[in-house]
């Protein structure tokens, strides 16, 4: 066989490769991504159909339009695989030992002079250890930053009990939460900024990768 065909022929099961894996891909984070969103989108809208006054059903209007601005989309049901979200299930749903395992997700991008778009992902290390992982989203990708080991934490379900009165809490941006169990998503709740306790769990690993 001459180098040309030799060549080609390489070419050309590189190519089937790379696309059976898009492919592949595709099957799997599709419908998790959609219906990902979906779950954060049932709660902000409980949450805006139950807001107190105007002021906090304004917040509510106004995030539901946000979330989609933020996710690239102009309905729940749309699929965006350029999108933040998709992004990151790309990096870490496509490790076989990850879709085994049941683990939390919590989206925590922090405001000021220059938004930092962050994730921290935890996994059960032991029974009473948890892994901690933060990512930043740099450069047009996810970066895996730091890992710690902390104690367990108890997050009760459902994630919503979670939630205090707007105007109560001590966390200064919004949050939102979502357990993950076996490459399929259990629950997801959005918290307005103000709405979790100080002594939440979710509040705690925040501040404690700071």
């Amino acid at each position: 066989m001459s180098k040309v065909k030799y060549f080609i022929l390489v070419t050309c099961y590189c190519f089937i490769f790379i696309c059976n894996n898009v492919l592949f891909a595709q099957k799997i984070l599709d419908p998790i991504f959609i219906n990902w969103n979906k779950l954060t989108f049932s709660s902000l809208n409980k949450q805006f159909i139950n807001a107190e006054d105007s002021v906090e059903k304004f917040m509510w209007q106004n995030r539901l339009s946000s979330f989609k601005s933020y996710l690239g989309i102009e309905s729940e049901a749309n699929l965006n695989d350029k999108s933040i979200r998709y992004k990151f299930l790309q990096t870490i749903l496509l490790n076989p030992n990850v879709t085994e395992q049941e683990f939390y997700v919590i989206e925590a991008n922090e405001s000021g002079s220059k938004i930092l778009l962050r994730i921290f992902v935890l996994y059960k290390k032991t029974k009473h250890k948890l892994e901690l992982i933060r990512y930043n989203f740099e450069s047009q990708k996810w970066r895996r930053k730091k890992v710690f080991t902390i104690e367990n934490q108890n997050f009760q379900l459902p994630l919503i009990s979670h939630r205090i009165k707007f105007g109560n809490g001590f966390n200064y941006d919004d949050i939102v939460f979502t357990k993950f169990k076996k490459s399929r998503v259990v629950e997801s709740e959005y918290f307005l900024y103000a709405t979790l306790p100080k002594v939440s769990g979710i509040n705690s690993i925040i501040n404690y990768t700071k």
